[in-house]
């Protein structure tokens, strides 16, 4: 089963990437010297050594906890920026591995112009959570997860559709991989902009990503909904057996 599993996904174009192994040993690298960071600081310090923080113990022996200086938290900063895009990549990877019709079905499936997905988002979510406050969050437990998955599936959409365009821009040949990372690149550094990108394009973002998936969820199905006698060809007068058209 697995065999075949890898050769559906080998028939699709996508490959499991060489750099997948890379990105694992740099997620666990950035935890630990988040890790050991936070620890040095919680570390105490004898109490002959000056600092600005002084802090009785438990036997009334006055140490010194190091307060954090300006370069810890560059580090401490830097270290979660890495492990959050580190973490979005990996889901977004398994996604695409392990769900390969779906996440296919979804990126193709997906309508409705940008203005439109976002709208859409703005509106359900909003009533969503309005919905949520109102029950003061009974509901919370659908509500929340739904959210969750919506913008999830929505964000996949726009990774692949950014990695499109930047695919036509480079005039290259990338797998479907490359293009979702390098649309997820873009998007999650565009979001840590500061100011405009933490209120501008992070709510624009997420809104739109969940409208996608709103509209690919409720979508209508004109064509499955359609008569089967729209489209089919004029009887043809000549061919045998026709009725005469009637005389004026």
């Amino acid at each position: 089963m697995l065999r075949g599993g890898a050769t559906a996904i080998r028939a699709r174009g996508v490959r499991r990437p060489r750099v997948l192994p890379a990105a694992v040993a740099a997620f666990l690298f950035v935890l630990v010297l988040a890790a050991g960071i936070a620890r040095a600081q919680e570390e105490p310090q004898p109490a002959n050594q000056r600092g600005p923080a002084m802090a009785a113990g438990e036997d009334g022996i006055e140490v010194h906890r190091h307060a954090p200086n300006a370069g810890d938290q560059v580090m401490i900063g830097a270290a979660i920026v890495i492990l959050c895009f580190l973490s979005g990549f990996c889901l977004l990877t398994l996604l695409v591995l392990y769900l390969p019709d779906v996440t296919h079905r979804l990126v193709a499936e997906a309508s409705g112009s940008f203005l439109k997905r976002f709208l859409v988002g703005a509106f359900n979510t909003g009533f969503l959570l309005l919905l949520g406050a109102i029950t003061r969050w009974t509901l919370g437990i659908f509500i929340i997860p739904f959210l969750v998955l919506c913008g999830v599936g929505g964000l996949l959409v726009l990774c692949d559709d950014a990695g499109r365009r930047l695919q036509l821009a480079a005039d290259a040949e990338w797998n479907r991989l490359r293009r979702m990372g390098a649309g997820w690149t873009v998007i999650y550094f565009a979001c840590w902009f500061p100011y405009f990108g933490w209120f501008v394009v992070t709510p624009i973002v997420l809104l739109t990503a969940a409208g996608t998936s709103y509209l690919w969820l409720f979508r209508k199905r004109a064509a499955a909904a359609a008569p089967a006698s729209v489209g089919a060809p004029a009887p043809d007068p000549t061919a045998p057996g026709a009725a005469a058209p009637p005389k004026a």
